[in-house]
């Protein structure tokens, strides 16, 4: 992991998704990795703080869609960055996005047998 440091917090990292650096690899078994938890996020929208530094000079001052870390930390607590202290600092998209694209997966098959389903009901309606 490389860490990169602002005023001393910790604010992103870079690491790499290659195979040769995991082992143990499974389905999710973890109840704290459960991605249906995701469901109960709550979208909010808000400013920055004017003394925040801001990684895109263009979003100060606006109102913007997005995800408090602490909420993440309430619910799905694995993809939460706490700085030096313990204080919940950020999340990662790298840890909560697999759980996303477990749901989209789990909604696609979903909505795949309910058009099959649906197919047949409209066949048999013809009749």
């Amino acid at each position: 992991y490389m860490y990169i440091k602002v005023d001393g917090r910790t604010v992103s990292y870079e690491s790499s998704s290659s195979i040769r650096y995991k082992h143990d690899i499974k389905p999710i078994e973890d109840k704290t990795l459960d991605p249906h938890k995701l469901l109960e996020l709550p979208i909010v929208q808000f400013e920055w703080n004017n003394e925040h530094p801001l990684q895109y000079k263009d979003m100060k001052g606006k109102t913007i869609p997005g995800i408090i870390a602490e909420d993440i930390d309430k619910i799905y607590p694995s993809a939460v960055i706490h700085n030096e202290d313990g204080e919940v600092e950020s999340w990662d998209e790298r840890r909560i996005l697999p759980g996303m694209l477990a749901l989209i997966q789990e909604q696609d098959k979903k909505i795949k047998s309910l058009e099959e389903r649906l197919a047949k009901l409209e066949e048999l309606l013809k009749c």
